[in-house]
C-alpha cells in the first residue's frame, strides 16, 4: 500500500475531531496527568473503526492508532513532544521504519464549532471507564452531539491546545464553564446521522518511560514513498 505525507495529513485532520482529547501538548496549560489512556473512535464517513492507546507524561504525547478504514488496515504512531511545533508520525513502509513531519497547524479538525447552540444537562447518573459522569447535549441548526463529562480525572478541557478550544465542540464546552474531561463524544450532523463518536474505555495512571517519546532509528518517509514508487 502507498503511503504518502498527504494521506497522513488528511488521516489526522480526520482524526483530530474523532480523538480530539488526546492532543494537550501544544501550548496548553500545564497538565498533571501521567500515564496512558484507551480509546476506541468510529466515523462512518470513512467507515472508520479505531483503537487509540494514548501515553502522556511530561507534556509528551503519544497516539497509537490501530484499525480500519474504508476497508484498508491502518497502523501507525503519531508523537506530540514538549516545544515541537510539529507532529511526528512513524510507520512502516516495506518493512522500513520511517517518519513523516508536518507542522501542527496544518492538521486542522473538520469539524467546525458549533454557533448558536444550546447545551443542556441531562439528569441522571452515568458511568463510563469506571469514572461518574454528567451527561450534556448540544444543539444548533449545524448539528447535535451527546457528550459525557467526568471531573474524576486530572485532565479537562482547558488544557487542549487553541487549534482545538477553538474548532470542535470542546470550544461549546468551555464557553459553558464546562471544563471536566468528555469521556465519550457523539457528534450527529442536522440530519441525525452520526458523523464521529469517540469514547475512552480505560484511564490507567502511572509513570511512563522516556523511550515511549523516542524515534530513533526511523528514517525520512518521503524517501522511502519515492523508492516504492520506483519499485512499482
Amino acid at each position: 500500500m502507498d503511503i504518502t505525507m498527504n494521506r497522513f495529513i488528511h488521516y489526522i485532520a480526520t482524526f483530530l475531531p474523532i480523538a480530539c482529547f488526546a492532543l494537550l501538548a501544544h501550548g496548553a496549560t500545564a497538565q498533571s496527568f501521567t500515564g496512558e489512556i484507551t480509546l476506541t473512535a468510529t466515523n462512518p464517513a470513512i467507515q472508520e473503526e479505531s483503537v487509540v492507546r494514548w501515553i502522556t507524561s511530561g507534556g509528551n504525547h503519544k497516539l497509537v492508532l490501530n484499525g480500519t478504514a474504508n476497508g484498508i488496515a491502518f497502523n501507525y504512531t503519531v508523537l506530540m513532544l514538549k516545544n515541537e511545533s510539529s507532529i511526528r508520525i512513524l510507520t512502516e513502509i516495506g518493512g522500513e521504519k520511517v517518519m513523516f513531519v508536518t507542522p501542527f497547524t496544518e492538521a486542522k479538525p473538520v469539524a467546525p464549532a458549533l454557533r448558536n447552540v444550546i447545551v443542556t444537562v441531562v439528569d441522571g447518573a452515568s458511568t463510563i471507564a469506571g469514572f461518574d459522569c454528567k451527561k450534556y447535549t448540544v444543539e444548533s441548526a449545524e448539528g447535535s452531539a451527546t457528550v459525557f463529562v467526568t471531573n474524576q480525572v486530572s485532565l479537562n478541557a482547558n488544557d487542549f491546545p487553541a487549534l482545538i478550544q477553538k474548532n470542535s465542540v470542546f470550544a461549546t464546552l468551555a464557553a459553558n464553564n464546562i471544563t471536566g474531561l468528555p469521556l465519550s463524544i457523539i457528534s450527529r450532523g442536522a440530519d441525525g446521522k452520526v458523523l464521529f463518536s469517540q469514547t475512552i474505555t480505560s484511564v490507567k495512571p502511572g509513570p511512563v518511560a522516556a523511550s515511549e517519546f523516542s524515534y530513533e532509528g526511523y528514517g525520512d518517509g518521503s524517501t522511502a514513498v519515492q523508492k516504492s514508487l520506483q519499485v512499482k
